[in-house]
């Protein structure tokens, strides 16, 4: 893995004004690095975007994944707010019980990844694991 550089992680974009900025600043303080290492282990996973090339290495990427707009549009609002360049989109899965609509966060920047392990991290093992391989 490369070396991150430390103004990365600590990097804020400022946020926009709205009708509801007292209410959007109190929530926005309850949400927190512990909140969103939670919300990934419930609601998300790490997993390759290609196959290991040889002569290349591995590239990661984080994704959260709820069917509950609400929620994830917290997380993808504090990932935003640190500096992580998410993509957020609706996917159509199909499951045992038919198909269902997700929404969908992805951290893609390998850069990003790492600095979300070092600085929100998991308690998930097996992704642990999974990233340092």
């Amino acid at each position: 893995m490369g070396v991150l550089s430390p103004c990365f992680c600590r990097r804020t974009m400022p946020k926009t004004g709205s009708g509801n900025d007292m209410v959007n600043e109190v929530e926005s303080r309850m949400i927190t690095n512990d909140y969103v290492r939670g919300y990934f282990d419930a609601h998300g996973y790490i997993c390759p975007t290609k196959k290991k090339r040889q002569g290349r290495a591995l590239r990661w990427r984080i994704v959260f994944q709820n069917r509950d707009k609400s929620q994830i549009e917290k997380a993808y609002a504090f990932l935003t707010n640190k500096g992580y360049h998410t993509h957020r989109y609706l996917r159509k899965d199909n499951v045992l019980f038919g198909p269902r609509t997700v929404q969908r966060i992805t951290i893609l920047r390998q850069a990003e990844v790492e600095c979300f392990i070092k600085e929100i991290g998991t308690e998930k093992s097996k992704s642990q694991e999974r990233f340092n391989q």
